[in-house]
Parts: structure tokens; sequence; C-alpha cells
């Protein structure tokens, strides 16, 4: 990340930490009522093209041209799971950016999804903190800069976990664990502890999980009953510039949120 963006991210980064865990963590009813939250679009911003901060972050990864390629494309993971699983709600919003963010590190480092509740109620903090700091003075490309390297920085560690959980490949999972904690850390200055306490379900929230591969589950009703949804590695059809014919279908594989049964996530 440009150096000129860490003052106001660890200005507002410094606010959270003093108000909006407790906020999170005993929201009262009462209190909700008297003080009106903030509206939705309030750390909106309009996207500036010609972006390169996740390809920066992406080089700073990397060691060989081959590695900065392929994390590059990893990153992008990132931004198609926020659209999918917000279903564009909070598309260029920051607070949004960073619900997701602190939501995939609280994956990464629980085995499992925090709440849908707790990560509304995560936004509207973090929505409120951050209208009232400084951050929102930023320009449009320092936003644009920030909103992308937390989707890719929130993308990268869950693809390295859940490709690691379904081949059952424990060093690939612990891997994704110390990414998650080293994103959160250089982005945020928040540990995977503090992250998850932001969502206010407490540290203790791996010891409360029943099962490890219940990961990135909720339920849902369906035609056929109840059905869960989970994250899952998958081949999907990706196009690409083949010379002479000039476009290519192949398959790669991709993040995606799939249906499965209950119980087989």
């Amino acid at each position: 990340m440009h150096k000129h963006l860490l003052a106001p991210v660890c200005a507002a980064i410094a606010m959270l930490l003093l108000c909006a865990a407790p906020q999170v963590r005993a929201q009262d009813a009462a209190q909700a009522k008297a003080t009106p939250p903030a509206s939705p679009t309030a750390t909106r911003f309009t996207p500036v093209a010609g972006d390169d901060s996740v390809k920066k972050l992406a080089d700073s990864l990397g060691n060989t041209p081959e590695e900065r390629q392929q994390i590059l494309q990893l990153a992008g993971a990132g931004k198609e799971l926020f659209a999918q699983k917000y279903k564009g709600k909070w598309n260029n919003t920051l607070a949004g950016a960073m619900t997701f963010f602190i939501a995939s590190a609280y994956t990464v480092g629980n085995d499992r999804e925090p709440s849908k509740e707790a990560e509304e109620r995560l936004f509207s903090t973090l929505n409120a903190t951050l209208a009232q700091s400084d951050i929102v003075r930023a320009s449009n490309a320092e936003k644009t800069a920030l909103y992308n390297v937390l989707l890719a920085g929130a993308g990268l560690p869950l693809v390295f976990y859940v490709d690691g959980k379904q081949n059952h490949n424990a060093g690939q999972v612990e891997q994704a664990k110390k990414m998650a904690d080293g994103f959160g850390q250089q982005f945020l200055k928040m540990d995977l502890q503090a992250m998850s306490g932001m969502l206010g379900e407490g540290a203790n929230a791996a010891a409360t999980a029943t099962d490890a591969h219940a990961t990135m589950a909720q339920s849902a009703n369906t035609k056929s009953g109840k059905k869960c949804v989970a994250a899952r590695m998958v081949m999907v059809p990706n196009y690409v510039y083949a010379p002479p014919m000039g476009m290519q279908m192949v398959q790669k594989q991709a993040l995606r949120y799939v249906e499965v049964p209950c119980g087989k996530q």
C-alpha cells in the first residue's frame, strides 16, 4: 500500500480499537434509538480506473514473475467473493471492504464463518466510525487503493484456507492462518484474535466450533428442504486471449459459494 495512505488508515484504526470493539460487543437498544446510525453510503466512493495497488501487493509477496502473476490472479477471488456474499449492497464502501476483510480473517482463524448478524453489526459500527474519521477526506484514488487491497487481503488467505481444507492439507491451512494474521497486522494493526473480537464473538470462538469443516456455512431454505451454503474450490469457465482465434474458453479453479447438504460442509 502507498505510504501516504497509512496515516488516515491508522487514525481510523486507532478509533476502532478505542470505540468500535466495545460497541460491537454490547449494543444497547435504547442507545441505538437515541443515536441515529450513519447512512449505509457514508463510506461509499467513486472507484478510479487504473489502480495498481493489488499488483504492488502481489509484487511484494512473490519472489519470481510467475509467483507474482499467480498471486495477482488469486487476489481477484476477494472481489468475486465480496460480490457473491453481500449481493452488491456494500460495493464501493470502505466499511464493507473492512467488514469482509475481518470476517474472512475470522473464518480462517476460527474454522467457521461469523454470523450474519455479527457482520451486520460490525459494518454498522465501522461505517459510523469511519464516517467520522479523517479517512473520508481521502481522495477517490486513495479510497480505491485501500478498498482493492482489503478485498485482495481477504481473498488470498481464504482461497488458501478452503483449498487446504478440501485437500486435507494441514500445512496449507496453517499457511493461510499466518497469511491472514500478517495481512491483519499490516493493514489494520490487528492480529487474528483482535479481529475476532471486532465481530463481538470473542477469542474463544474456536473452542465453541464443533466442526472445522463447517467453515463458511450458513442455513438456507430451498425447495428441496434445508440446505447449507459453503465455500468450495470448483472448476469454472474462464475466457482468455489466445491467438489466432482471439478468445478461448478454458477451465480454471475458483472459490465459489455452493449449496451442500447440511452436515456435509
